[in-house]
């Protein structure tokens, strides 16, 4: 998916920001040697579940992915504050 946007953007000369690839190098420097992670699997109910921990604990984001198996994710599809931030260096930049 990442890479057919980027084609379509280099093609119509519009702006291009690389987080997958970005995402992916960090992956990358972080589990490099166990390539932890966990599969996406179509759910709903994993996000139903992190927004009630969320609300109803002291949990963090960040924390919440952890204990859901994920990294950038917090339920395998919405970003969590580890990868927010550094798509909002993006946007700064």
């Amino acid at each position: 998916y990442a890479l057919t946007v980027k084609s379509i953007a280099l093609k119509h000369n519009v702006g291009y920001i690389p987080f997958f690839e970005t995402l992916e190098i960090k992956w990358e420097e972080k589990f490099s040697k166990e390539k932890k992670g966990k599969a996406y699997v179509t759910n709903v109910w994993p996000m139903y579940w992190t927004i009630l921990k969320y609300y109803s604990t002291t949990y963090d984001w960040n924390q919440l992915s952890d204990a859901n198996g994920y990294f950038f994710l917090t339920d395998g599809i919405h970003l969590n504050e580890r990868s927010g931030q550094i798509l909002e260096a993006f946007i700064y930049k």
